[in-house]
C-alpha cells in the first residue's frame, strides 16, 4: 500500500511540471529581428524591423557613439533608427533589443544586432599630372590621398578605368586627351565623392622645318645658317639649334660663317617637341681660265680661238684687253677674232 502513494505523487509531480513548461513556452516575451547585422558607410541613418510578442512592449540599447531612436517601443512590427557617428569609424556597434517581462520566471528576451560603421573615403587629390607629347601621346596623374589600410580600387571616368593597390598614393597611366574624374572605394567597399576634373592636355602638333638651300657663294666668303630666308616657311615661333649630324648630338659652334658642306637645322618648339632637317652649303672657288695656247701672227689679222671649255657651273667670254679686235661670239670657246691691229 505505500509502494501505490509513492507512484501516484510522482505522476501527479510530472504532469504539473509539464503543465508548467508547456505554459511558459506559449505566454514568455519574444522577440525578432528581420536581420541581426550589416555594415554601414560613414553616418547615414540605419533602420531596423522586428517584432514582439507576449510583451507589452521593448527597449533599445547600444554601445556606440551614435544614437538610436526609438529607444521604447510598445507596438508590434516595429522599426527604429540608428545614427553613427565619427567615434563609430572602425568599430562594430552592438544593438540590444529588450521585451519587457510581463510573467515571473520567464527568461529575459532579447535580441542583438551588430553594425560595423566604416569611414567614407576621401576624393583622390590630383597630385602631379604628366602631359602628352608629340612623342608620348599619353598623359598620366599622381593620386593622393587614397586609404591607408588595405587594398583600395580606384575608377575613372570616362572609360573603363579600373586599378587596384595599396599605400596611399597611386598613379593612373596611360590616360589619352580628356578630362576625367576618380573615385576609390574602400576595403570595407565603401565609395568616395568625385575627384576635381582632370584635365589631360591634347597631344602638341610636331613642328615642321622647311629648308631653302642658300646659293652658292665664292670662296672665301661663307654663309649664314641662321639667315631666317633659310628656315622661311617652316612652323612659327621655333627655336633653331646648328649641328653637324643628322641626330642632333655634335653641335655646330659657327653657324653664322658656314663653309662647304652639310649641316642639320633643329627647329623645337617650348613644350620640347622638334624636327632636324639638312642643308646644304655650296662654296664655290673661283675659276680658272685658259684662252688656250699663245699664238704669234706676222702680218695675219684674224684667227680662230682655242680657248678650255668653262668647268660645270661656269661661263666664259671673250673680251679685249689691249689693243683691237672684233669677236664672232664672245661667249664661243672657238670664236674667230678679227680686226686685231
Amino acid at each position: 500500500m505505500v509502494m501505490t502513494r509513492v507512484s501516484f505523487f510522482v505522476s501527479l509531480l510530472l504532469t504539473i511540471t509539464a503543465m508548467y513548461v508547456t505554459g511558459q513556452s506559449r505566454n514568455c516575451p519574444e522577440v525578432s529581428l528581420t536581420t541581426n547585422s550589416s555594415s554601414t558607410c560613414g553616418t547615414g541613418v540605419i533602420y531596423i524591423y522586428g517584432t514582439f510578442a507576449s510583451s507589452t512592449g521593448v527597449s533599445v540599447s547600444e554601445d556606440g557613439k551614435g544614437s538610436a531612436s526609438p529607444v521604447v517601443i510598445t507596438a508590434s512590427p516595429f522599426a527604429f533608427s540608428y545614427t553613427p557617428v565619427s567615434g563609430d569609424f572602425g568599430n562594430k556597434v552592438v544593438i540590444t533589443v529588450t521585451a519587457n517581462a510581463t510573467r515571473r520566471r520567464c527568461p529575459i528576451a532579447r535580441s542583438t544586432y551588430t553594425l560595423a560603421v566604416n569611414p567614407v573615403p576621401s576624393a583622390p587629390v590630383a597630385g602631379s599630372i604628366i602631359q602628352p607629347t608629340c612623342i608620348v601621346h599619353n598623359g598620366s596623374v599622381l593620386l593622393t590621398g587614397l586609404p591607408s589600410d588595405g587594398q583600395w580600387t580606384i575608377t575613372g571616368s570616362p572609360g573603363k578605368i579600373r586599378l587596384n593597390g595599396t599605400g596611399v598614393n597611386a598613379t593612373v597611366g596611360s590616360l589619352a586627351p580628356g578630362k576625367y574624374n576618380f573615385i576609390v572605394t574602400s576595403p570595407a567597399g565603401c565609395i568616395s565623392a568625385k575627384s576635381n576634373d582632370i584635365v589631360i592636355n591634347a597631344v602638341p602638333p610636331s613642328p615642321v622645318v622647311k629648308i631653302n638651300n642658300p646659293a652658292p657663294v665664292c670662296f672665301p666668303s661663307t654663309v649664314n645658317l641662321a639667315d631666317p630666308a633659310i628656315t622661311n616657311g617652316s612652323t612659327a615661333d621655333l627655336t633653331y639649334s646648328y649641328w653637324k649630324n643628322s641626330s642632333a648630338t655634335i653641335p655646330f659652334p659657327s653657324p653664322a660663317t658656314a663653309t662647304d658642306g652639310t649641316y642639320y637645322i633643329k627647329g623645337q618648339t617650348s613644350a620640347g617637341c622638334s624636327d632636324v632637317e639638312p642643308v646644304s652649303v655650296t662654296i664655290r672657288q673661283g675659276p680658272d681660265a685658259n684662252a688656250g695656247p699663245d699664238k704669234v701672227l706676222d702680218y695675219v689679222f684674224s684667227t680662230n680661238m682655242d680657248a678650255l671649255a668653262p668647268g660645270p657651273d661656269e661661263s666664259g667670254k671673250w673680251s679685249v684687253l689691249a689693243g683691237s679686235g672684233s669677236f664672232s661670239d664672245i661667249t664661243s670657246v672657238a670664236a674667230t677674232v678679227s680686226n686685231l691691229s
